[in-house]
């Protein structure tokens, strides 16, 4: 899992996998975070792609240590919580694209609460 699946899925997260369709996951959390000013693309799943990896990097962490996978986890994690609100909320496609207003109407919105039953 460490040598395989946790390299090849970071590289998916980054779209750096020719053979599969892009992902946009960490540029979405680029966007939303302020950090580029690409478009956002509309695979507003991936967030929870995101947090999967993370978690895989953390149970990997706990079995074997490995510094440059915890600087990379680390850099994930900052890049997370630069594009939450101040409250924690996070929607990266609204934070991505849309004013405080929209984000405000995000939160009755029912796919946060899909992804909250699926934690």
């Amino acid at each position: 899992m460490r040598d395989v699946v946790i390299p090849y899925q970071w590289d998916a997260l980054n779209d750096r996998i020719d053979e599969a369709d892009p992902s946009h996951a960490i540029e979405n959390f680029r966007i939303a975070a302020g950090v580029s000013k690409a478009n956002f693309t509309v695979w507003f799943f991936r967030t929870v792609t995101v947090a999967k990896w993370l978690e895989a990097v953390a149970w990997s962490l706990c079995q074997k240590p490995d510094s440059e996978l915890e600087k990379t986890a680390d850099e994930v994690i900052e890049l997370v919580a630069d594009a939450q609100c101040e409250d924690g909320y996070l929607n990266t496609l609204l934070h991505g694209q849309s004013s405080s207003a929209t984000l405000d109407e995000s939160r009755r919105v029912p796919r946060a609460l899909l992804c909250r039953a699926h934690d």
